[in-house]
């Protein structure tokens, strides 16, 4: 058995898989937060990170189709390893009770947590790239001052 193949149908490897997909997604994350945190900056900052964005041309799609291949892979493989232990435990009888010895409140509840920050960044994309959610609000439809006096903080320099 290959290595990539040993990816995908192993438990071990699927575990792998979520592993480095959540690192690239996190990755992600703190790289939006710091670049979106550039509006409390001067409106040059925010302009500029706006202005490297779209110099990136075509990388932007590379990293774009790269961070869905991670989101595909991480459900898919999350996915997986649910059913997988699903059919484990029903493996033991019909009169299995469902006791947890050692499991915290979080690792149970990962996968709920897991459709809630897919329902964020559905919500997200639909509101701020494509327009279809507080259409009255999007980009497009406010004049420039409202975006830089709408995002003032509190003893700002401008």
């Amino acid at each position: 058995m290959s290595l990539l193949g040993s990816l995908f149908r192993s438990s071990i490897g699927r575990k792998f898989l979520m592993a480095v997909t959540g690192v690239i997604l996190i990755g992600f994350v703190i790289g939006h937060l710091i670049g979106n945190l550039q509006v409390f900056e001067h409106p040059d900052r925010i302009n500029g990170y706006a202005a490297f964005l779209h110099q990136l041309g075509p990388l932007l799609w590379v990293v774009r189709i790269g961070l869905l291949v991670a989101v595909g892979l991480h459900i898919w493989a999350a996915t997986m390893l649910t059913l997988e232990n699903k059919r484990a435990r029903e493996g033991n009888g019909p009169h299995t009770a469902k006791v947890w010895i050692r499991a915290s409140l979080s690792s149970r509840a990962v996968r709920w947590t897991g459709y809630i920050v897919l329902a964020f960044v559905l919500y997200h994309l639909a509101h701020f790239s494509l327009g279809v959610v507080g259409g009255d609000h999007f980009k497009e439809n406010l004049p420039r001052y409202t975006m830089m006096s709408d995002y003032r903080v509190a003893a700002s320099r401008w």
